[in-house]
């Protein structure tokens, strides 16, 4: 008695080839629009963080600060600076290209003034992104801590 080997036919190997390529096309489809919802979460964290650090950059050093917006092709660039001392600014890191509208108006440029008092400006609706993925930020409201509470820096007793 001969053993005999079976191999693979050609039309097996391009079967299976196939239907590798399928369940990959399907995983990084999947991937790929895990990888953009997170990209998107990263950009909306930064841009609150950006705002509540230059709200309490304001706050504590009693002066009051301008964060300038203006969209480039690929970003948006960042210019934050004193509005008492024009030598005194900071460097802002670009933010992605996301759609950016104040009160459902698209916008291209946008100043946000941020004052020694705590007061914001200006008032209105800040939505980032588009219709599938968006967050919306009211303003000034996005800066309240609770509606009874005064726009002034906390004592860490008075936190509850």
């Amino acid at each position: 008695m001969t053993k005999r080997s079976r191999s693979l036919t050609l039309l097996e190997v391009m079967i299976g080839i196939a239907l590798i390529a399928i369940a990959s096309g399907a995983l990084f489809w999947r991937l790929q629009k895990m990888v953009e919802r997170s990209r998107f979460d990263t950009d909306v964290k930064r841009f609150q963080s950006l705002l509540l650090l230059t709200r309490n950059l304001a706050i504590n050093t009693k002066m009051d600060y301008r964060l300038d917006l203006k969209q480039m092709p690929d970003s948006w660039a960042a210019h934050l600076f004193c509005r008492e001392d024009p030598d005194l600014s900071y460097p802002v890191p670009k933010l992605s290209a996301l759609e950016i509208t104040l009160n459902r108006t698209p916008i291209h440029e946008l100043s946000i003034h941020f004052y020694s008092t705590g007061f914001v400006g200006p008032k209105g609706l800040i939505t980032l992104g588009a219709e599938n993925q968006k967050k919306e930020f009211k303003f000034p409201e996005l800066f309240y801590r609770q509606e009874d509470l005064p726009l002034v820096p906390l004592h860490p007793s008075e936190i509850k």
